[in-house]
């Protein structure tokens, strides 16, 4: 029952994690205390909002580099885009059991960590 528990509990940190992440990369969006106290306390994801400003400040960076389109592209684009397609598109496989079974088992941690979230913030707020 203990493992079970330890296996629950990891799972919708990693949820939480996930959620705080979008706060806290954002220098637009404000950030809920909870979320930044949260970052303060955790590794992972301090790690993971030092790596996703890196890449919004290299995104920035890329704003000012700008490449000259090749003179042959707009011709190329059309031919592409007027050509039917001899083969067509491979039809997607419907999902197994097991993948059925992941997802619905990612939504349930997902309401779980949900719920207990607001749970915590009316009471913090009360």
């Amino acid at each position: 029952m203990t493992e079970l528990t330890t296996d629950l509990t990891d799972a919708l940190r990693g949820v939480r994690c996930r959620l705080i992440g979008i706060w806290a990369v954002s220098p637009a969006v404000s950030t809920p205390r909870l979320a930044e106290r949260h970052v303060e306390r955790c590794l992972a994801c301090q790690a993971q909002v030092v790596r996703e400003r890196s890449i919004v400040r290299a995104l920035g960076e890329l704003r000012h580099q700008l490449e000259v389109a090749p003179p042959d592209l707009v011709p190329s684009v059309r031919q592409a885009i007027a050509a039917e397609p001899s083969d067509p598109p491979p039809a997607s496989k419907p999902l197994s059991w097991r993948q059925r079974a992941v997802a619905l088992s990612a939504l349930s941690a997902l309401a779980v960590a949900s719920i207990a979230a607001l749970r915590r913030l009316r009471t913090a707020a009360a």
